[in-house]
């Protein structure tokens, strides 16, 4: 754990800050090649990168806000202090699905094919700021006594690095896409889907090691309301697909 990476000057710059923006910048470097290999101009990829951006941080803060409206009610000055973490996954990939959905309806291009393009660049970037959680020490889970286990200061006791487990099953999801992608050349990949079968099945499960929320109901959390649905959901259009695969 190491919040604060380093210092300029009297500015203290975060680990979480610094691993963002990495996780930005990887994502849109792969993301345009990426883009132009689907037929994208530059000055397009440009637009689609700021407006991915911006709309995933601002969907991904304000979820955050709203699940814990009690506190930043009280405390509205923090309410953008993006150096602190507070992002909510679901709440960024949302908000940036409808933006970019709808800037390349607008510019008529196939909008399925282009955003299952972008998935992977996406999976690395959610990837990367996973680690600047386990540095941030945000996303904390309950504590353990597993080997594995990790001391986050002031604590003493070890906790689940659960920041550490969504970084390698993120790592394990684009090594799946990528495979898949070499193997249906022909026929298309569906990255949103695996995405959203293996992601939202991780993410539905490893939630209940998190301690950094509250279970508002079935001793479920919010995000595995979202989590659990998405996994069933592309699960059975993946098993659709693999049917109509082989048949034809």
């Amino acid at each position: 754990m190491r919040p604060i990476l380093f210092h300029i000057g009297r500015l203290a710059v975060s680990s979480h800050s610094v691993l963002t923006a990495l996780a930005f910048a990887a994502a849109a470097f792969w993301a345009v090649r990426r883009g132009r290999a689907a037929g994208l101009t530059g000055r397009q990829l440009s637009l689609l990168a700021a407006a991915a951006f911006i709309s995933m941080m601002g969907g991904a803060r304000a979820g955050y806000i709203l699940l814990n409206w009690s506190f930043y009610h009280a405390h509205a000055d923090q309410i953008f202090r993006f150096d602190k973490g507070g992002l909510t996954v679901f709440g960024g990939l949302i908000a940036c699905w409808i933006v970019v959905s709808g800037i390349l309806r607008r510019w008529r291009v196939p909008t399925g094919r282009i955003i299952d393009r972008m998935m992977p660049p996406l999976v690395l970037g959610q990837m990367i700021v996973r680690v600047g959680c386990f540095l941030q020490g945000c996303c904390y889970a309950f504590f353990t006594d597993r080997p594995w286990g990790v001391v986050f200061p002031p604590e003493t006791r070890p906790r689940h690095p659960t920041q550490l487990y969504e970084a390698a099953a993120l790592l394990g999801i684009l090594a799946v896409m990528l495979w898949a992608e070499r193997k249906s050349r022909r026929q298309g990949t569906s990255h949103f889907l695996i995405y959203g079968f293996l992601y939202g099945s991780f993410r539905f499960a490893v939630d209940f090691l998190r301690a950094d929320s509250s279970p508002i109901l079935w001793g479920w959390k919010a995000s595995q309301f979202v989590a659990f649905p998405l996994a069933g959901v592309c699960g059975l259009l993946l098993l659709r697909r693999g049917i109509s695969c082989t048949r034809s």
